[in-house]
C-alpha cells in the first residue's frame, strides 16, 4: 500500500512545476479521482513569503464548514485560526509533509468559505484558485484577506504567479487606505512584509 501510495504521489508531482505534492495517508489508490480536485486553496504569509498550496474537490468546502459548525466554531474565530496558523507556520516553515500543513489547509478553506469573496464566486462554481493571504502586523496581530481567481489551465497556479498576484494585492491595500482592509491594517500599526512584496 505505501508502495501505490508513493506512486500515485509521483504522478500527482508530474505538471505541478515548482509545488511539491504530498498526498494525505487517508486518500487510497485506486479511490482517488484526483482530476475532481479542482478548488486550488493557497496560504501565504506575507511577512516571510512562506507559501503553502492543498486542493480539495469543490464539494468538500461543504465538509469543512459542516465540521466548523459541528465543532462549535464561530465564522470569526475559525478565520483569526486560520491566520493564527499561517502566521506561525509562515514562521517556522515546516515541509509539505508536515500535519499542521494540512490542518492549515483545511482551516483555511473553511475561514475563506465564510467570506464575501466565497459568497460572491459560489454561484459560479467553486473550482479556482483561493488564496488566503495573511498580513502578520507590528502590532503582533494577523490579519487576513480572501483572493479568487481562474485559469484555464489545470492544476496549481506556479508559484511565481501566485507571487504576483499577491503582490498586486499588497499594492491594492496598501494603496487604499480607506478600503476595510487598508484601515485594519493602518490600525495594527502597518504590516511586515518580505522583500517580494514590497
Amino acid at each position: 500500500m505505501k508502495t501505490e501510495h508513493a506512486f500515485f504521489e509521483r504522478l500527482a508531482n508530474l505538471g505541478q512545476g515548482d509545488w511539491t505534492v504530498k498526498l494525505q495517508p487517508h486518500m487510497v489508490p485506486n479511490q482517488m479521482d484526483l482530476a475532481s480536485y479542482t478548488a486550488r486553496v493557497y496560504l501565504v504569509d506575507t511577512s516571510t513569503g512562506w507559501t503553502a498550496a492543498g486542493a480539495l474537490q469543490p464539494s468538500g468546502f461543504a465538509g469543512v464548514v459542516k465540521a466548523q459548525r459541528d465543532a462549535g466554531l464561530s465564522v470569526d474565530l475559525v478565520m483569526d485560526m486560520a491566520g493564527q496558523a499561517i502566521s506561525r507556520l509562515g514562521r517556522d516553515q515546516p515541509g509539505a509533509d508536515a500535519p499542521e500543513v494540512a490542518q492549515a489547509i483545511q482551516l483555511t478553506a473553511a475561514a475563506l468559505a465564510g467570506t464575501q469573496t466565497f459568497k460572491t464566486v459560489q454561484p459560479t462554481g467553486l473550482d479556482g484558485h483561493w488564496i488566503y493571504i495573511g498580513y502578520r502586523m507590528l502590532d503582533a496581530s494577523t490579519i487576513c484577506r480572501p483572493g479568487f481567481f481562474r485559469t484555464g489551465a489545470p492544476g496549481f497556479a506556479e508559484p511565481a504567479a501566485i507571487t504576483h498576484y499577491v503582490r498586486q494585492v499588497v499594492a491594492h491595500d496598501l494603496g487604499r487606505p480607506k478600503s476595510v482592509t487598508g484601515q485594519m491594517l493602518k490600525r495594527a500599526g502597518g504590516a511586515i512584509l518580505a522583500p517580494q512584496y514590497k
